[in-house]
């Protein structure tokens, strides 16, 4: 699974073939995370305000991503291993969000995947610190009705101490047709543990 390469020495090389960083792109970010296709548009902006060779070896490597750890979780349909939350989080925490899971299963159809992300998808959570999770609807025609049903599911367990905050999103949300991915989707890509 592993790629041969640091990042450090992926670096050098590009540096000393003094290559562009926009013409790396289509040969080292053409792997998966949670089975989505990664944005390459935030590199290519990022390439005009001074993303370097470096920054370009570290996503083409992922190099210390939390997302990239054969070790852990389930293989996706490009052979990529995800972490779930129940390999990071305390057995507690972990069965409260697979209950919340089923819950919002059941009362909502159409629930494609759960994902925790924010501080505690990247093990730098305070006490304090709420569960930030994306919920992919696969249809939100009444964002209204999935909101108030994803907030009332929530209702008990933050009465626990839980503080589980649902975020709806439509299905291409992550999988954007001919439009910018926005930060929070890069945000869930990138710290992105599904719930199990």
């Amino acid at each position: 699974m592993s790629t041969g390469w640091s990042s450090d020495s992926l670096a050098a090389s590009i540096t000393a073939a003094g290559m562009r960083t926009e013409a790396l792109l289509p040969h080292f970010l053409t792997r998966t995370r949670i089975g989505i296709p990664i944005s390459t548009m935030s590199i290519h902006r990022g390439g005009r305000h001074g993303v370097n060779a470096a920054f370009v070896a570290k996503r083409a490597t992922y190099s210390g991503d939390p997302c990239y750890d054969p070790a852990h979780g389930p293989e996706t349909q490009t052979g990529m291993a995800m972490r779930t939350a129940t390999d990071i989080l305390p057995i507690e925490a972990a069965s409260r969000l697979a209950a919340y899971k089923r819950d919002v299963q059941r009362a909502l159809p159409g629930v494609e995947k759960m994902i925790l992300f924010g501080s505690r998808a990247r093990n730098q959570a305070r006490a304090d610190s709420d569960y930030d999770i994306a919920v992919v609807v696969r249809d939100l025609a009444d964002r209204r009705h999935v909101r108030r049903v994803l907030s009332s599911l929530a209702y008990d367990h933050i009465l626990s101490g839980f503080f589980i905050r649902p975020i709806p999103l439509p299905s291409d949300y992550l999988r954007p047709r001919g439009r910018r991915v926005t930060e929070l989707a890069e945000d869930i890509l990138r710290d992105g543990v599904e719930i199990t």
